[in-house]
């Protein structure tokens, strides 16, 4: 049997049949904070945080769950099964796929169009568009139709000016397809220690979709490229009255400590937040 027909057939297996004990599907429920995974993801909705934090989860558990499975390693069929398990567990809708990448037989999940590959590290150069190259199986598990969101795109952040104050360069961001009425403003300013998004005007309903969320991966990533440093939240700082203030609000505050859940930032100390270098 060729390796595509062994990926295909354990992957038609995974579909119909639920009660094997050596399986990934049985070997990621033995795992203690498993229930613990599943009950975060129920309450995300950004798909790319999803994707990252079940990636993280399995690479985690990588050695335990290839001794479950009788293997050395998690092979890619194996990983496609567990990220299968769980998004099945969380209710996300998603599609199993198997096709040819680099001359090789390889298996990924997808949710809309964002890829979940916990063993992609075998390909280094691997570009999206290269799990549609070749697919020659795959399969859909539907659930009720949630409110998942993709991430920001590039060029869906844009400068609309920028200005200078005593204390250095400021710029003001929006999203392109923000509403033109009222549309979502991020005050940054741009530190060469690591940029600090001052100030955010969002509507309450944005801000339940996560806009703020998915502007602050976004803007780190230009923080990391532009200073070699991360976004980091509001320090303390001295008015030129004298008097000490940390402004961060509670919305910041609740924004921060969601990124440091889903593992994108850390809290250092009271107020005090700074995303992950890597």
């Amino acid at each position: 049997m060729d390796i595509k027909e062994k990926i295909r057939l354990n992957l038609t297996e995974y579909s119909e049949n639920n009660n094997f004990d050596d399986d990934p599907r049985s070997a990621i429920k033995s795992i203690k904070d498993y229930p613990e995974l599943i009950e975060k993801l129920k309450n995300i909705k950004d798909i790319n945080i999803i994707r990252d934090l079940i990636e993280k989860w399995i690479l985690k558990y990588e050695s335990h769950l290839s001794k479950l499975v009788c293997g050395r390693y998690i092979s890619c069929e194996h990983a496609a099964e567990a990220v299968g398990q769980i998004l099945s567990d969380a209710r996300i809708s998603h599609k199993m796929q198997v096709g040819t990448i680099n001359g090789q037989s390889h298996a990924w999940v997808k949710v809309n169009n964002i890829i979940i590959d916990p063993t992609k590290s075998q390909f280094p150069n691997i570009q999206p568009n290269d799990y549609n190259q070749d697919i020659y199986w795959e399969q859909n598990f539907d659930f009720p139709k949630s409110n998942l969101k993709e991430d920001i795109r590039d060029n869906q952040v844009r400068k609309i000016k920028s200005f200078q104050t005593e204390e250095g360069k400021f710029s003001v961001y929006d999203i392109e397809d923000s509403p033109k009425s009222r549309p979502y403003m991020f005050t940054v300013f741009e530190d060469k220690n690591g940029w600090i998004v001052r100030n955010a005007s969002i509507p309450d309903e944005p801000q339940k979709q996560g806009i703020g969320t998915k502007f602050y991966i976004r803007i780190n990533a230009e923080s990391l490229k532009r200073t070699g440093k991360p976004l980091r939240s509001t320090p303390q700082r001295k008015l030129l009255n004298g008097k000490i203030v940390h402004e961060l609000s509670p919305a910041a505050i609740s924004l921060w400590d969601g990124l440091v859940r889903n593992g994108y930032a850390e809290k250092l100390s009271d107020k005090n937040y700074v995303f992950k270098s890597k």
